[in-house]
């Protein structure tokens, strides 16, 4: 079933951002984050709470740099 909703732009890239990270679409994102607001118990609804929840001052660039700058520093030399 299509159903239309009007969301704000900071949401939608939260949304689309989530959704490149976990590999599925838009639509399977807010699927699930509907469903598990609606089952508060699940264990789906404990781990979205934490979404979002690491509060860092960087840029998103600036994080994904740091991260690829760790991975070569902690790259085992062959």
């Amino acid at each position: 079933m299509r159903v239309s909703i009007n969301l704000t732009s900071k949401l939608v890239k939260t949304v689309d951002r989530l959704a490149k990270n976990k590999r599925k679409s838009r639509s399977k994102i807010i699927e699930t984050l509907i469903e598990s607001s609606l089952n508060t118990g699940s264990k789906d609804s404990r781990f979205e709470t934490l979404v979002g929840a690491w509060k860092d001052d960087r840029s998103e660039k600036e994080i994904i740099e740091g991260i690829y700058q760790d991975r070569e520093n902690n790259r085992v030399k062959g």
